[in-house]
């Protein structure tokens, strides 16, 4: 079982659910562009899934457990002392993906998304 885990230095938390709201919806955001979904083109540069029902994105039953850790600290040029929550919660996702599938095969992978048909791909070529 997948168990995300993210702790960010969000300087005074201000709406605790909120921020925990923003950390999950970017970790889950990351988690897809990590592993599934992918822009396929023809050799003509045509966009060959450009339906939603042809882009492969996580449906809610198909989410890991997820763990949200602020890290309070006090920010001088933040409102109240707080500090911005967006993109940083998406950074550390694909790395540790990356990281668990080499660990897991011994491959590294250096281009997303690291779909199934791909590691299993690379799987074949290595053996």
């Amino acid at each position: 079982m997948i168990h995300l885990a993210l702790a960010v230095d969000c300087g005074t938390v201000i709406n605790p659910q909120a921020a925990e709201g923003q950390m999950e919806g970017g970790m889950a955001t990351a988690l897809g562009y990590a592993v599934c979904e992918e822009m396929s083109y023809d050799d003509r540069g045509s966009l060959l899934n450009p339906r939603f029902g042809d882009y492969r994105i996580f449906q809610a039953d198909e989410m890991p457990r997820m763990t949200c850790l602020l890290v309070p600290s006090y920010e001088e040029s933040g409102p109240f002392g707080a500090k911005g929550l967006g993109e940083i919660t998406a950074e550390g996702v694909a790395p540790a993906v990356a990281n668990a599938v080499f660990h897991a095969t011994g491959i590294r992978f250096r281009s997303l998304p690291l779909t199934p048909e791909k590691v299993w791909q690379a799987l074949q070529e290595s053996n």
